[in-house]
């Protein structure tokens, strides 16, 4: 392999090269940490697929603008400027995009041996902007040396690009390389020790932790674990568990109070690969255990490195190479999931490929539905103009990763406006956003073509109705008129209201009609910033960020989006609405972040939605 490359990032004496040693010693499957990992009720294990992108400069790229809130200081930093509110210009791919919540990107420069990776990144006119960068080199540690500095975006002060796994990796079932694992708050600890080697930093709330394992903690799967018989089904998901058995994960950042991610997956990972990681990621989550001797001194438990040379995996009715020695992998029954509160969603079906076909016919609606599983799935139907067309569905797909099953429903439905009702049945609340189910209609195509009023999100028992039109049959008709460009899709827009270091991030779309939809923010009952604009359009999955900045006290505070210029003229396609499609709430000190829970919401009528962040800064 090629170490000091964006293929296999950093030097072979780096944590992320570096295998389990022969001295590594395992914390027992009953020991405070290692139980935590494995099954602390309450706690979804998870995947964080299309994490983030890897963008490779070159000369022919635009010289952009970038501008910065602040920039990390280790020596990397080859840009000048200051370290607050500064800027600079880098060669930048036209194709570059950020991804989760977070806004995380990594650009490599055009000589391949360095990078910028990016926390809230937006595009902003013809530049960019970022809340926060680091630059970092292909050649180095991947990790800071120092107590307190960043060497990267993640919380631990780890880079980016350490332990993700990118889209090679699984393209030849080969992870050769550490993991990069996030753990839930109530995982994360102690708030006395929240972090050791390699990390030199933890969240600015870590005084709030409430678990047992500090970031930077490695866990590994024992050498003596023999791969083939832990229920592992897939050919990627054998490919991660080899990585936790010759390398481990190192725990470089929460997930928030109810989520444990077993790996970070680089953007253009087939639907595939991400639903086998998906299918197997309990099955590995069961086996791995604290390394205790993990030090400076001793990385890896210490010893002779011993790492099986890569092979790639075939399908579980083949022989599958693992760790230690060939041995066959059997088809095995899929292993039964450690009871948790909320369960976990079944991964969505890949896309393009309905995971439900209900009737028949020659049109095809098609569905996008998703949810918030508590306590099980949530269930629905679908009618057409007051037919219900198949049984009883049941949801998988999680709206939080991004997901959406893809229901395709058929029939030979004639010219003119059909309702569509898709009605919710068994919702379920326990008292908080984490202990509550939902279903959502993420969007809807007739015959290929968006459907607008397609998208809502149902929070109780009840119906979402919208429209859909078959086209009346072809009659002779007048000479068209010449042709009118078609209207572009407005971009989405990025936008900063309030000044402090605290951030609470929005996602704004909207349905257009006859005019933008406009709206106003508040923070505990008091307006940030003037009358706000939506540009992004909420069909085409676009959204405005809008950076809410203040200094805000630790405890709940209350965040009203209200929409103020509702507008409907009779039919969906005629319909102004405004659609907070989520939020983000950072610390501006550490830079830590975690999804607000109950931000998302659809408003069809003017008036307000209400949820709550939490400060967690002590």
């Amino acid at each position: 392999m090629a170490y000091e490359t964006v293929a296999q990032p950093f030097a072979p004496s780096s944590i992320w090269n570096t295998p389990i040693g022969s001295g590594a010693t395992f914390q027992s499957a009953s020991g405070t940490q290692t139980a935590s990992i494995q099954h602390q009720a309450g706690v979804t294990t998870w995947i964080g697929d299309n994490a983030m992108g890897i963008y490779q400069a070159s000369a022919s790229d635009p010289l952009a603008t970038w501008t910065y809130n602040t920039r990390a200081t280790n020596a990397d930093w080859t840009f000048g400027g200051a370290t607050t509110n500064g800027s600079f210009q880098m060669r930048t791919p036209a194709s570059l995009q950020f991804k989760t919540s977070d806004g995380w990107a990594i650009i490599v420069s055009e000589d391949g041996k360095h990078y910028v990776e990016t926390w809230l990144g937006a595009k902003q006119g013809s530049g960019y902007h970022a809340e926060y960068l680091a630059e970092n080199v292909v050649t180095g540690d991947g990790i800071a040396n120092v107590p307190g500095a960043h060497e990267g975006i993640r919380a631990a002060g780890m880079s980016l690009m350490g332990g993700l796994v990118q889209k090679h990796d699984l393209d030849t079932l080969s992870i050769d390389h550490a993991v990069a694992m996030a753990i839930s708050t109530t995982q994360a600890g102690s708030s006395r020790t929240p972090y050791v080697w390699p990390a030199t930093t933890a969240d600015s709330f870590s005084g709030s932790y409430s678990g047992s394992v500090p970031l930077g903690s490695l866990f590994a799967i024992p050498r003596d674990v023999d791969l083939s018989t832990i229920g592992i089904k897939t050919a990627e998901g054998m490919a991660l568990a080899k990585a936790y058995q010759n390398y481990g994960g190192y725990v470089t950042d929460t997930a928030g109070p109810n989520t444990i991610n077993m790996a970070y997956v680089e953007t253009g990972a087939t639907n595939q690969q991400i639903n086998n990681l998906h299918t197997d990621m309990q099955a590995i989550r069961d086996h791995i255990q604290l390394v205790t001797d993990n030090t400076a001194a001793t990385p890896g438990g210490g010893g002779t490195p011993i790492v099986s040379t890569p092979a790639p995996t075939p399908v579980v009715t083949a022989p599958t190479p693992v760790a230690t020695d060939p041995a066959p992998t059997p088809v095995v029954t899929a292993p039964t999931p450690v009871a948790t509160d909320p369960a976990p969603a079944t991964p969505a079906a890949p896309a393009g490929t309905p995971a439900a076909t209900l009737g028949s016919g020659s049109h095809e609606l098609l569905l996008k539905i998703s949810e918030d599983s508590y306590r099980g799935d949530a269930t629905y139907t679908v009618s057409v103009d007051g037919q219900q067309v198949g049984g009883t569905q049941t949801a998988h797909a999680s709206h939080a990763a991004g997901q959406s099953d893809l229901i395709s429903v058929r029939g030979d439905w004639g010219a003119g406006t059909h309702d569509v009702s898709v009605t919710f049945l068994n919702d379920t609340y326990a008292g908080s956003a984490a202990k509550d189910r939902n279903l959502y209609v993420d969007g809807a195509t007739y015959d290929g073509k968006a459907v607008s009023g397609g998208q809502a999100g149902l929070w109780s028992n009840g119906s979402h109705h919208f429209s859909i039109g078959d086209a009346a049959p072809a009659t002779a008709a007048p000479a068209a008129p010449a042709a009118t460009p078609p209207t572009a899709t407005p971009a989405a827009a990025a936008a900063t209201l309030g000044s402090g270091p605290d951030v609470l991030l929005l996602k704004i779309s909207q349905d257009s009609y006859r005019g933008d939809a406009t709206y106003t923010v508040s923070v505990d009952g008091k307006q940030v910033g003037g009358t706000q604009t939506a540009h992004a359009s909420h069909a085409a999955g676009q959204s405005d960020l809008i950076s809410v900045r203040g200094t805000w006290a630790a405890g709940d505070h209350d965040v009203a989006v209200k929409f103020l210029n509702d507008a409907y003229d009779g039919s969906a396609a005629k319909d102004r609405n405004l659609y907070v499609d989520g939020a983000t709430y950072t610390d501006g000190a550490s830079h830590a972040s975690y999804a607000v829970q109950g931000a998302e919401q659809g408003l069809w009528s003017n008036g307000t939605h209400h949820f709550t962040f939490h400060d967690y800064l002590v």
